[in-house]
Parts: C-alpha cells; sequence; structure tokens
C-alpha cells in the first residue's frame, strides 16, 4: 500500500446549495406531505438503524415503553427495541379579530411575530404589522401557517410558494409569490374573484405564511370553516377541523439548505502505483520464498511479474507493469483509515499513465 500526502491545493471546502421542494396537502383535518399518506415525518428519516434499543442484562435497566414483566420473562441477551416520537408537520391557526385575545397563547405567537413582520417592510408594506392601510396583523381575521425549518432548511426560496384552494376537487383560487418580494398574489384561475389582489404575505427565513383575504372565491358554496358557515376565502386556508368535507388546500414550496462538501483531489503519477503485494501481479508456479528457517527469512526477489498486456493478435504484447486501481483510502495523521471511495469499475494503471481523482464528500 501505497501512502500520499495532500498538497495544498488538494483540499477544497465550500458549500453546494440545494433547493428541496415541499407540498402539503389538506383535507378533512389531515395533513399529507409530499403525495404520500404520512400526516408527518419523523425527524430520523433517513438514518438506518436510528431507534432506541438495549441489551437485557444484569443490571435490570429496560425501556419504559416495556413492563416489567416482559423484561423479566426475556431472556439474557434479549433485544427491547422502541421507536423515537420525535415527528414533525405544518400547523394551521385560524382566528378572528374577536377571539383572538381570548386564545392567549395564539395572541402572543402572533405578537411575537411583530419584529419579523417589520423587518419585512423594505420588501412590502403588507408586511407593517400596525397599518391603518392593512389591518393589524393581531386584529385581523387571518389564517396562521407554520412550516418548521427542517422542512425548508434555513429559509423558503423565493417565487416558489404556492397556495391552492380547492372545493370538490375544483381549483377556485392559487396564491404565488411570483415578485419574490413577499406578498401572497392571488393568479388564478384566469380571471377569478380576487385576481390580482395580495391575499397575505410570507416569512421565508422563520416559515410562516399569514392569510388575510376576505373576498369570496366561490360565493355559491357555504362551510363551517371556522365558528360558523360562510363561503371559502383565504383567511380560511388551511382549516384542519373535520366536517368540511367539500374543501382542500395545497402547500408548495422550495426551501434552501446549505451543506458544507469536502472536494479532495488524489493523484496517481506517471511510474507510481505500479506494484503490488496482490499474489496475482507475478506469475503463478513460482516459489515466492527462497530460503526460510529458524533464524532466516527471505523472499524471492527474482520473481516474474505477469504480464497482462494482451494484442488482438497475440496472446501477450510488449511488457508493461500494469495494475488496476479499485479503492481509495482516506487515512488521518495517525495513519487510521477514516474513508474510503471505491470505482465502479477498476482502472488501469500503466507507468506511463497519469490519473487525477476527484472525491467530494458531503459533510
Amino acid at each position: 500500500m501505497s501512502l500520499f500526502k495532500f498538497d495544498k491545493g488538494d483540499i477544497l471546502i465550500n458549500r453546494l446549495r440545494t433547493h428541496a421542494k415541499s407540498e402539503f396537502f389538506i383535507y378533512d383535518g389531515d395533513i399529507y406531505h409530499n403525495n404520500t399518506d404520512k400526516t408527518s415525518i419523523s425527524l430520523y428519516d433517513g438514518l438506518d438503524g436510528s431507534y432506541p434499543f438495549i441489551y437485557k442484562g444484569k443490571d435490570r435497566v429496560y425501556l419504559k415503553s416495556f413492563s416489567k414483566t416482559d423484561f423479566d420473562q426475556a431472556i439474557n441477551g434479549h433485544v427491547f427495541a422502541g421507536t423515537y416520537p420525535q415527528t414533525s408537520s405544518i400547523s394551521v391557526n385560524l382566528y378572528d379579530d374577536s377571539q383572538i385575545l381570548s386564545q392567549t397563547d395564539l395572541y402572543y405567537k402572533v405578537l411575537g411575530l411583530k419584529n419579523s413582520f417589520n423587518s419585512y417592510r423594505k420588501k412590502s408594506p403588507h408586511y407593517e404589522f400596525n397599518s391603518t392601510s392593512y389591518g393589524n396583523k393581531y386584529d385581523n381575521d387571518a389564517s396562521l401557517v407554520s412550516i418548521p425549518s427542517c422542512f425548508y432548511g434555513s429559509s423558503i426560496k423565493e417565487r416558489t410558494v404556492s397556495c391552492k384552494f380547492y372545493i370538490s376537487g375544483t381549483l377556485v383560487g392559487e396564491l404565488k409569490d411570483e415578485f419574490g418580494n413577499g406578498e401572497l398574489v392571488q393568479v388564478g384561475p384566469e380571471n377569478s374573484a380576487g385576481s390580482g389582489s395580495v391575499a397575505g404575505v410570507v416569512l421565508y427565513k422563520e416559515g410562516f405564511m399569514f392569510l388575510t383575504g376576505a373576498w369570496d372565491l366561490d360565493s355559491g358554496h357555504t362551510e363551517s370553516y371556522y365558528s360558523g358557515a360562510d363561503n371559502p376565502r383565504w383567511k380560511y386556508f388551511g382549516a384542519t377541523k373535520t366536517g368540511i368535507p367539500s374543501s382542500s388546500f395545497g402547500i408548495e414550496f422550495q426551501g434552501t439548505n446549505d451543506i458544507p462538501v469536502m472536494t479532495m483531489f488524489t493523484h496517481a503519477n506517471k511510474g507510481e502505483l505500479n506494484n503490488s503485494s496482490n499474489p496475482t501481479f507475478v506469475e503463478s508456479g513460482q516459489n515466492l520464498i527462497e530460503q526460510t528457517g529458524s533464524s532466516v527469512y527471505k523472499e524471492n526477489d527474482k520473481l516474474v511479474i505477469k504480464n497482462v498486456t494482451a494484442t488482438p493478435f497475440n496472446s501477450s504484447g510488449s511488457f508493461e507493469k500494469t495494475t488496476y486501481i479499485s479503492t481509495i483510502g482516506i487515512y488521518d495523521e495517525e495513519k487510521n483509515l477514516i474513508a474510503t471511495a471505491k470505482l465502479a469499475k477498476p482502472l488501469r494503471k500503466r507507468e506511463r499513465d497519469s490519473y487525477t481523482f476527484k472525491l467530494k464528500l458531503d459533510l
């Protein structure tokens, strides 16, 4: 095995910006994520073997999710495995101006966003928390959609937000932040009531959508979205209560995640890596050991290397020392193997060949 030290320019560390798409569908009290039957996601999704477990031993320690009887009846060495309860999903809070003060938790939740709303004022006047033109955020009928950061990363990407309101499967309204200034503007259906109007705003970094649009989206339909029967309006968007079977809601957006990436360049230069300790590197039938005894051990230094160079016309061509690179190992300062990279197909390396391998590691 040959060890080489990375040169100064062989290791680069940068960030890869990704924009993962998320879709939510709300119907009859349930919230579905990315067109699946999951109403929430586990915070441990994608981590194989991520679950609590313990072996039965003499210390008589066991998980609280199992009873003492279960523990006593199990043999020593039995594995008690559980599950992590941590899950996450979006949430929707509806409120009207007459009841917000009585809903203490919701009132302080909205009031706690005051500085966040005002920090976006340079984008649009619709963010003003106390506005004579657009009303007070805590004193308006509204729908507050809360999106946990595990769905969007560091921020929601501008110009990717879409909110859709359906009645019996028919689209009656769609909002988009098509200008990238946080305003959720009604863009469809074409020539529908409220087209071009601003129905709410997005807090991109905080993961909130605040909808106050009060115009009728379908004057011929009524449902009990909140405290009484009413026509569908944006201020009722995302209602998660049961008993409104005709209405459903869709939310789409892209998040922003900056992933640290380490790029490493390894080199196989001319005249390097053309020897191998693999027994198949030499011709078969030779004595690998020339002399051995109680006080001596000597390997045969005249072994004939196998000629693997072939031509279409002869079984072998002119001799060339040839190896095949299949694996690259990364070692720390103490020469401990910390990572390996395998080639999809072994690469032929002759003395006249020179290669550079590019390895990328997402941190």
